[in-house]
């Protein structure tokens, strides 16, 4: 992984400096755990935000989704015939709150029956989402300077995607986690008592899901050899409840990571889910820095 920027973002030393600001976060969670939800509870006209995965639906990936549509339209006659006529026309409303868009042309891998999408395909959909998101990640400091210098914001919170952790070490990336527009990576770590409900959220409110190539062969092979299935045969649903907590272990070993960077914190999913003001928010980011000085301090 890269070294951290020599720029890096220093924590700050007290409840006055982030008071003070300019205050910029970068939240690192699963989807679900509510990064969208804490973020809605700051100001609008003193906290930019900016989503990772709505910049990804509505810029990088929007004519993909567009088509994806369209293509699922044209399969009925009557709304082909009217698409034909420019009668009518087919666009996704992706916004903060409801990608289901963008989480229904990620699609699931499997059974095309069920629902599923052949490995090929699913593949080719999951390479594209992650250069959609480096190049998202990578927009982060233009828009830390438009917030800025074009809207008048003082603080800035990048709701970034669960996946950024499978990300984080690319280049193009990096100004966004450890340079100087980075600020503090805020990770929001789930207990496991809330796994078994994060993975029923996203099951009946799906999220974007990318997989790590090495990660989603691994882990798709060992599912087919498990259970006795060839490829066409696994059943979406299945696979994805099967991979959900082989997912989270994975990626909280990426989330400790990036929280042991020069400028990460750690706190409980509990205590980030009762913040309801801007002042609760300050409170949870210098509980966080308290903590995280404390374990640099304490003996190894």
């Amino acid at each position: 992984m890269d070294t951290p920027h020599p720029n890096a973002s220093a924590l700050p030393s007290s409840p006055a400096d982030l008071e003070a600001g300019p205050v910029r976060v970068c939240l690192l969670a699963m989807s679900g755990v509510g990064k969208t939800h804490l973020a809605r509870h700051l100001p609008r006209g003193r906290w930019f935000h900016y989503s990772g995965d709505y910049r990804i639906g509505t810029r990088y990936l929007a004519d993909e989704i567009g088509d994806y549509l369209k293509a699922l339209a044209i399969r009925d006659p009557t709304l082909r015939a009217l698409l034909a006529s420019d009668s009518i026309y087919v666009n996704h409303n992706i916004t903060f709150a409801n990608l289901n868009a963008l989480s229904a042309y990620m699609g699931l891998v499997g059974c095309e029956v069920e629902g599923g999408l052949p490995t090929d395909e699913f593949r080719k959909r999951q390479a594209k989402f992650r250069a959609a998101e480096i190049a998202a990640m990578a927009d982060v400091p233009r828009f830390v300077k438009r917030a800025s210098t074009l809207y008048g914001y003082p603080n800035f919170i990048n709701d970034a995607g669960g996946s950024l952790c499978e990300i984080y070490a690319e280049a193009a990336v990096a100004p966004a986690i450890n340079g100087p527009a980075a600020g503090i990576i805020l990770y929001i770590a789930e207990p496991d008592s809330l796994v078994g409900t994060l993975r029923a959220r996203a099951e009946t409110d799906p999220k974007p899901m990318y997989y790590d190539p090495a990660f989603f062969e691994a882990a798709y092979a060992d599912y087919c050899a498990e259970q006795g299935h060839r490829e066409p045969a696994v059943i979406p649903r299945a696979f994805f409840a099967w991979v959900f907590d082989r997912l989270i272990a994975h990626r909280r070993r990426l989330y400790r990571a990036m929280a042991a960077l020069p400028n990460g914190i750690m706190v409980p999913m509990e205590r980030a889910q009762a913040v309801a003001s801007e002042e609760d928010f300050l409170a949870l980011l210098w509980d966080g820095i308290v903590r995280r000085k404390a374990d640099m301090q304490a003996p190894t």
